[in-house]
């Protein structure tokens, strides 16, 4: 009978210990505080006829002790679960973190593939100006040269023809 009610006593801790999560150890706190309130007053009942305590007072005694351990069984099931849940949820948040860090590193290499891209763009844009405008510089310089020589050539013809 005794292996049957600790079987039925750790799935009921179990089931309710599942269902209550975090939140209900107060809730369980409380509820052990009442069982040692009554523990302390059945402790000190003297019923006998020699003012000590009788069968009865014991047994009551026992039968609290027995719920105080079994409520200590609930909290201590309580809080491991809240730290199971608690490491679970910072496994979680490390693995989304590190998932995130490395979507970022992607997208950082890539920005920095194309910024070196662009980069050599526009170096070879501005060797490219470099040698247009070196170039246009050089053509402007020839039709210079050009027209003050045709002005000159001009002005010579001119002056044989007039003289």
């Amino acid at each position: 009978m005794s292996k049957h009610y600790y079987l039925l006593f750790f799935l009921f801790v179990l089931t309710s210990t599942t269902s209550f999560g975090q939140n209900a150890l107060p809730e369980l706190l409380d509820e052990r505080d009442v069982l040692y309130e009554k523990y302390s007053f059945y402790e000190n009942q003297k019923n006998s006829f020699w003012g000590t305590q009788s069968k009865k007072d014991l047994r009551k005694v026992i039968l609290i002790l027995k719920r105080i351990i079994k409520k200590d069984n609930e909290i201590v099931l309580a809080i491991k679960r809240s730290g199971v849940d608690e490491r679970t949820s910072i496994v979680v948040e490390s693995k989304e973190s590190n998932i995130r860090v490395s979507e970022l590193e992607k997208d950082l290499q890539s920005a920095l593939n194309n910024a070196i891209t662009k980069q050599k763009e526009v170096n070879r844009l501005s060797e490219n100006y470099e040698k247009v405008n070196s170039q246009k510089f050089q053509a402007h310089t020839i039709i210079a040269i050009e027209t003050l020589l045709l002005i000159g050539l001009g002005f010579f013809a001119y002056k044989k023809l007039r003289g």
